[in-house]
């Protein structure tokens, strides 16, 4: 299966041999760093270290680096401490609201630039691509050995300073740079290249990934991502809606008993539990109808990744709540693939797997062909 190659190249020219290959996750406090070895390939990829980092929200908030400076020197510190300088990098940049766009179009097949002036001049993305100046735009074709005149391409915008904060921090602490990646391609290449039969068995895929701050919902096939959505309901919002009702707890207190994977111990939360599900449906239930704006897949099956993964029982409440089989809805952990190895000294639990989803795909997305 076809990795996808989306990301900007801020420092190409300075690829240099040995290291490793690095995803960096940072759509919040806390951030991820997971390096793979550069031999890694499809179906054989080995993790050589997990590193996590946690900063203070007025360095990352809802997203958006609050301050540079700080950053840099957090990430500075975890290369030289790391020994990480040497290994090529790749920066997660989240899908969030009117921040960000993904879409999926057909286009007549030709040269990159010809590809691209199509898109420009698509009326779907006309209000957005007009104002370039603003935006981060890429764009690929995501079946190029077709044989047919026309292809699908995924076309990805950002507010250009939600990604120049992430990648002007990165180059300064002395990362190799290679791409900046939207979060849905770290997915679709995580899939693709640690468990590919999972997209394969079936016509779409839904993949819920719950995070700190913000939940992402994508829906794809074995080809590339059709549509994704983001909303600012990550585990802060659950642990804070725990703590109104729940004076005498201490958040901190919460989110361990929520994270705990005890399907009991969330029982005496179980009413803002179950309506904090309710909120997740509302994400993934379109796409189980069809009532999607891309209407040629239906999800079978759905994959929870993120923190949110280690809330005990959330499949059998998601699949209760969405009106979906329990069958079809499992906790994805690329840990747990035949095709991934831990590293002796990946500093990583094998069931920690589903928190580190992101970075892995990251990673995964820098491997050579």
């Amino acid at each position: 299966m076809q990795l996808l190659r989306r990301g900007s190249s801020p420092s190409r020219s300075t690829r240099i041999k040995g290291g490793g290959l690095i995803g960096v996750s940072c759509g919040g406090p806390r951030n991820r760093l997971l390096v793979i070895s550069p031999q890694s390939r499809i179906g054989a990829i080995v993790v050589t270290h997990a590193i996590e980092l946690q900063l203070s929200p007025t360095v990352i908030d809802q997203s958006r680096v609050l301050s540079q400076p700080e950053l840099t020197d957090a990430w500075r510190e975890c290369i030289s401490r790391e020994r990480l300088g040497r290994s090529r990098t790749s920066i997660g940049i989240p899908l969030l609201g009117a921040h960000s766009m993904m879409r999926r179009v057909k286009v007549q097949r030709g040269e990159p630039e010809a590809v691209r002036q199509q898109l420009l001049g698509l009326p779907a993305l006309k209000v957005q691509l007009s104002r370039l100046d603003e935006i981060h735009f890429n764009s690929g074709i995501l079946d190029p050995e077709g044989g047919s005149d026309s292809a699908q391409a995924l076309v990805l915008m950002s507010k250009r300073d939600l990604v120049r904060g992430r990648q002007d921090a990165a180059i300064e602490a002395g990362f190799v740079l290679e791409s900046c990646d939207m979060e849905p391609v770290a997915i679709f290449n995580l899939l693709s290249a640690t468990a590919p039969d999972v997209l394969e068995r079936v016509r779409g895929t839904g993949v819920l990934v719950i995070g700190e701050e913000y939940v992402q919902f994508m829906l794809c096939d074995a080809v590339g991502p059709h549509s994704a959505r983001a909303m600012s309901i990550g585990i802060d919002v659950l642990v804070r809606d725990v703590a109104m009702q729940n004076s005498s707890i201490p958040a901190e207190t919460i989110r361990e008993i929520l994270l705990s994977r005890d399907p009991e111990a969330v029982l005496q939360f179980q009413d803002v539990l179950d309506a904090w599900v309710s909120r997740l449906a509302d994400m993934v239930t379109p796409a189980k109808t069809g009532a999607t704006s891309t209407r040629s897949i239906n999800m079978d099956q759905l994959l929870i990744m993120g923190e949110g993964a280690l809330i005990g029982g959330l499949v059998e409440r998601v699949a209760q709540i969405a009106e979906l089989q329990t069958s079809d809805v499992e906790i994805f952990n690329p840990l747990a693939q035949p095709s991934v190895t831990l590293g002796s000294d990946a500093g990583i639990l094998k069931e920690d797997g589903p928190l580190w989803c992101l970075p892995m795909g990251l990673a995964i997305g820098l491997m050579e062909e």
